[in-house]
């Protein structure tokens, strides 16, 4: 069985180190190369931010260099997501320190993807990120609902202990302020469930916006469905 191993890729520019004083200066400095325009002076210090942070949240140097290190020398195939998402990755791509929006996702599976095909060449294009939305479905009601998650997280330590919270938060706030109508996106909810029927994973999140959209005997029906 052909294994593939990835490197793991962390928010570096948007998301300032937990604890330190160190890695605090280094932050600072990667935030001054970016503003002088010069990206790899601020990926290194921004890394370097992240090696120095005291309290180990986001994967390091020393864990990517040993996964391209067995990679290696074990044979395995490597998809290197670090390497992908660039020395100073874009802010669309993170909600926080490590979890992908869907930008950052389909970058992800793109990166793992494109290292899998010549095992199993695929049947056809890869699909760009507006078709893979439709494929899954990615809706604006899917985005709101990750992005008020992700908003929960963020309210309780160590977050609320990192530098330039207040600011972060009020972003966050902004992106929350317009709820998404969870009737909208029912259509391709539907469209997409008779296309996969035995897909348990999306069956269930069609059974929690049909309760979202006021259709709590609708959502009990699926739910049943998923228990048999």
């Amino acid at each position: 069985v052909p294994v593939l191993l990835s490197t793991v890729t962390v928010n570096l520019k948007d998301s300032p180190p937990f604890a330190g004083a160190a890695a605090a200066e280094r932050f600072r400095t990667g935030q001054r190369w970016m503003a002088a325009g010069d990206t790899a002076r601020a990926g290194e210090a921004f890394a370097r931010a992240r090696d120095l942070d005291e309290l180990r949240f986001r994967a390091d140097a020393r864990i990517n260099a040993i996964i391209r290190e067995v990679a290696a020398r074990g044979g395995a195939v490597l998809a290197d997501a670090e390497r992908a998402f660039g020395p100073v990755p874009r802010t669309d791509l993170f909600y926080e320190h490590v979890h992908l929006r869907f930008a950052g996702n389909y970058l992800l599976a793109r990166t793992v993807a494109e290292r899998i095909a010549p095992l199993r060449p695929p049947a056809g294009e890869w699909p760009d990120a507006r078709r893979a939305a439709a494929l899954l479905p990615y809706t604006p009601w899917d985005e709101y609902r990750m992005a008020a998650q992700m908003h929960a997280m963020m309210e309780r330590p160590p977050f609320t202990r990192q530098a330039g919270y207040q600011a972060a938060r009020q972003e966050r706030l902004r992106e929350l302020a317009t709820p998404a109508d969870p009737a909208a996106a029912l259509l391709p909810y539907r469209a997409a469930v008779a296309s996969r029927p035995g897909d348990i994973h999306l069956a269930l999140r069609y059974a929690e916006l049909l309760r979202a959209a006021g259709q709590p005997g609708e959502a009990a029906r699926v739910w049943r469905g998923l228990i048999r």
